[in-house]
C-alpha cells in the first residue's frame, strides 16, 4: 500500500495520489472496452458517437453521484449535515445509469436507440474494467479494508495494528474474472448464438450483488449506516439486494421468453419504419396529362383522321 504517493504535488494542493490515478485508469479502461466491442458488434457510427459523449457524461455524473450518495451515508452515521467525503461505487453507479438512460430517452433518435441492444451486452464488461483498477486504487489508499484477521489472507496496512482482510484486492481479482466470464465466450469478436455477453446484465447484477453482498460482512472501513459502524443491512447491502432481485425478474422474462436479455431489448425497442411521402390529391376535373381533351380542335395545319379513313386538312 502506497497512501502517501503522490505526483505533481507542485501543480496540484496536495497532488495526484495512486487513488485519482488508478480512478482515471478504470475511466479509460470502460472507454477501451467500448470502443473495442461496440464496432466489433457492429454499432452505427451515429450511435458510436452518441453513446461515446453520453458515457464521458454519466462517468462524469456517476461520480459526482457517488459524492452524494457517500455524503448521505456520512450524514446518517454521524448525525451531521453537509458530512461531504469520500465515494461509493454503488452510489456512482446509480447516478451514471441514471445520466445514460435520461440521455438516451431525452436525446435519443431513431437510429441511436436501434443499438441500445449492444449498450446493455457492453456496460457490463466496461463497468468491471473499471471496477479493476478501481479497488486498486482503494487498496493504495488504504480504504475498504477488511476486518483485523490473524489468517494467512491478512495483510499489514499502515495505520493499523494488526492484519486486515485486503476486501479492495479480494474485489477488484472478482471484477477482473467477472469481466473475462463475459467476453471470453465471444469467437473472433462476432455474435454467436450461446454467448454469454448476451446475457452479461444478469450475470453482472446477480454476480456482483451476491458477491458485494457477501464481501459486506467482513469489511471495517467506516462507510456509513445506522448507528455507526456496521449494522445490517449497510447500504451497499440494500442495493445488492435490488440488483438481485433485478437479476431475478430478468431472468424470469429471458426464460419465458427464451431470447437474450439483448435481443429482448432490441425487438422493443425497434425503430419505427419511415413514413412514405404523402401523395398530393388528384383533381377529377383536369383530364389527364398525356391524353388531349376530346372536344379540342386541332390546331390549323394538323391533318385529322376521318371515319371515312381519308385524311383532311382544317384550314
Amino acid at each position: 500500500m502506497c497512501p502517501n504517493f503522490s505526483i505533481l504535488d507542485g501543480i496540484f494542493n496536495g497532488g495526484i495520489g495512486l487513488w485519482e490515478i488508478m480512478l482515471c485508469c478504470g475511466f479509460i479502461a470502460a472507454i477501451l472496452v467500448f470502443n473495442f466491442y461496440s464496432k466489433r458488434l457492429g454499432m452505427g457510427a451515429k450511435a458510436y458517437s452518441f453513446y461515446f459523449y453520453l458515457a464521458l457524461i454519466s462517468m462524469a455524473g456517476g461520480l459526482l453521484s457517488a459524492m452524494i450518495f457517500q455524503s448521505i451515508y456520512n450524514a446518517i452515521e454521524s448525525g451531521v449535515e453537509g458530512a461531504w467525503g469520500g465515494v461509493t461505487f454503488l452510489g456512482g453507479l446509480v447516478g451514471g445509469v441514471g445520466t445514460f438512460l435520461l440521455g438516451i430517452l431525452f436525446f435519443g433518435n431513431n437510429d441511436v436507440r436501434r443499438d441500445f441492444n449492444i449498450i446493455v451486452q457492453l456496460f457490463p464488461p466496461a463497468v468491471c474494467a473499471a471496477l479493476f483498477f478501481g479497488r486498486l486504487g482503494c487498496f493504495f489508499a488504504g480504504c475498504c479494508y477488511g476486518m483485523e484477521t490473524d489468517s494467512f489472507l491478512g495483510m499489514k496496512f499502515p495505520g493499523h495494528e494488526h492484519k486486515i482482510i485486503p476486501t479492495q484486492l479480494f474485489e477488484s481479482i472478482f471484477a477482473l474474472l467477472l469481466f473475462f466470464v463475459m467476453v471470453t465466450p465471444l469467437k473472433k469478436f462476432k455474435y454467436t448464438e450461446n454467448s454469454m455477453m448476451k446475457d452479461s446484465l444478469i450475470i453482472f447484477m446477480f454476480a456482483y450483488g451476491l458477491w458485494r453482498f457477501l464481501i459486506e460482512f467482513v469489511r471495517d472501513d467506516p462507510r456509513g449506516g445506522v448507528g455507526g459502524g456496521y449494522t445490517f443491512p449497510s447500504p451497499s447491502q440494500v442495493w445488492c439486494m435490488l440488483m438481485i432481485v433485478g437479476a431475478g425478474v430478468l431472468l424470469y422474462f429471458r426464460l419465458k421468453l427464451k431470447k437474450p436479455i439483448c435481443d429482448i431489448i432490441k425487438y422493443r425497442l425497434k425503430a419505427a419504419p419511415a413514413a412514405e411521402p404523402p401523395v398530393p390529391p388528384v383533381d377529377d376535373s383536369l383530364p389527364p396529362a398525356d391524353e388531349p381533351p376530346q372536344d379540342a380542335e386541332p390546331p390549323a395545319g394538323e391533318p385529322t383522321i376521318e371515319t371515312n379513313d381519308t385524311i383532311s386538312f382544317s384550314k
